[in-house]
């Protein structure tokens, strides 16, 4: 592990090299891991994102290109704020990659107002975020945001004194509004139980002559109260050994003028990219998070984190990304295989950019039926190999129907190729033998024998 930290500078280098160039968009985002043990450096009490409460945790954050795949990862102490990282970021991309020209993309608790103020030391690092619920607000306030701005694909782009030199995409989702309101009534109802259930306690406590102090009944109020995150929308008096609670009509109707509302932030130039695409890349962050949900989750297992010396935390984040490096070359060589989109770029490219992503008919034929139909790169099939002959074409090539599984089944699949080593004692030779594979195993052996690593394609200027 101590050789492969000495060496991360100079992969990570290889791998911009390879993926990024000058007019590149970066995705960057943070997340957490929590730490078992005590004396390691970097962990510290923080934001902890896995629901471990009382255990310290270890921030790190990711750095991918446009279409998802990982190119550095850097390790900060457990009690990190989001937007303190991005200078660190962004002297990576100009000082150890070289660039000089690029568009972060970062969610609003990156790159807040204090760090796009910072960027605009550096020309050509242009941002896409997304402003806050109170920048939203003051902007409907001030008439600058309104519901006649938006267009039948529900957005707007407008300019505003606040934010100069910026475009403002204006984008509401009318389902996201309907969502939120939906759940918002679940949350207040279910908060108005509990806060009923407490008061009928403290109640019969008072009829049994023990009744509570307003200061017990205030401490017992908190444990419960916020429960479901909606106790500001209640106002609350305990008097008397009693109390009693209502709805802040105002708070949540002054919430709900946001529902399915949220505006881009950018200084990329129209002429480079248009309003929708904007968006669009604003959304390629989901790549990010399903970068931490693979790397947490599925096999790579990067927490908890038992390393106790911070350079083995850095080399163990180090292998976890270059694991899922692999991972993400795999996924888009078997994606006909796999439960989802065969071609995700065309399906973004044609679908609304504000309205919630929906899958493509053919991923809902795909996950209904659980198969798929590609053309057959083996010279025969087997019934026994989730591999099917269905229709046979006039140039004597085939269509085969597979049965779609998760990454995790068709690696277990493919572990069944052993190679086996024999000795014989007649002879005292060892020799070795390897399985022979499935028409189905042999499939997806030809999909990672056909992945190539190509550098991404130079933006349009």
């Amino acid at each position: 592990m101590d050789w492969l930290l000495l060496r991360q500078d100079k992969i990570e280098r290889r791998l911009a090299r390879r993926h990024l160039c000058e007019g590149s968009m970066v995705l960057y985002d943070i997340s957490s891991s929590y730490v078992e043990g005590e004396s390691c450096p970097l962990a510290k009490f923080g934001h902890n994102r896995d629901g471990k409460d009382g255990k310290k945790i270890i921030v790190y954050g990711l750095m991918t290109d446009d279409a998802g795949r990982p190119v550095s990862i850097q390790a900060y102490p457990g009690n990190t704020a989001d937007s303190t990282t991005v200078p660190d970021q962004v002297e990576k991309i100009r000082g150890q990659f070289g660039l000089n020209s690029i568009t972060l993309i970062g969610d609003r608790g990156m790159l807040t107002g204090t760090q796009i103020e910072k960027l605009k030391k550096y020309p050509g690092i242009l941002h896409v975020s997304v402003l806050r619920g109170e920048s939203i607000r003051q902007l409907i306030r001030d008439g600058e945001v309104s519901r006649s701005l938006l267009d039948e694909t529900h957005l707007a782009e407008i300019t505003s004194d606040e934010f100069p030199g910026e475009r403002l995409v204006v984008c509401h989702n009318p389902s996201l509004e309907m969502r939120r309101q939906k759940r918002r009534e679940e949350l207040l109802v279910a908060t108005e139980k509990l806060l009923t259930d407490f008061a009928q306690r403290i109640l019969k406590r008072h009829d049994r002559g023990k009744p509570y102090s307003d200061t017990d009944i205030g401490i017992r109020f908190g444990k419960i109260a916020d429960k479901y995150r909606v106790a500001k929308h209640f106002d609350v008096k305990i008097e008397a050994g009693q109390i009693t609670f209502a709805r802040k009509l105002d708070t949540i109707k002054l919430e709900s003028e946001l529902d399915g509302f949220y505006v881009i932030r950018t200084n990329v130039p129209s002429v480079i990219r248009c309003s929708a695409d904007v968006v669009r890349d604003y959304k390629r962050l989901s790549d990010v998070e399903k970068s931490f949900r693979t790397i947490k989750t599925t096999m790579l297992n990067i927490r908890p984190i038992f390393h106790r010396v911070g350079a083995l935390v850095r080399s163990h984040f180090l292998i976890c990304m270059l694991s899922y490096y692999v991972v993400w070359h795999l996924r888009e060589a078997w994606r006909e295989f796999l439960f989802c989109d065969d071609n995700l770029a065309k399906t973004r490219a044609n679908r609304n950019p504000v309205e919630s992503a929906e899958p493509s008919g053919k991923l809902k034929i795909k996950k209904t039926s659980r198969k798929n139909i590609i053309p057959n790169t083996t010279n025969n099939t087997d019934k026994n190999t989730n591999a099917t002959t269905i229709a046979t074409t006039t140039n004597n090539s085939c269509e085969i129907e597979i049965r779609i599984k998760s990454f995790p089944s068709i690696m277990s699949e493919l572990s069944k190729i052993s190679r086996n080593q024999h000795h014989s004692k007649h002879s005292n030779q060892t020799f070795h033998t390897t399985t022979t594979p499935t028409p189905y195993q042999e499939m997806l052996l030809n999909k990672i024998r056909s992945i190539t690593i190509t550098p991404s394609p130079s933006p349009p200027q």
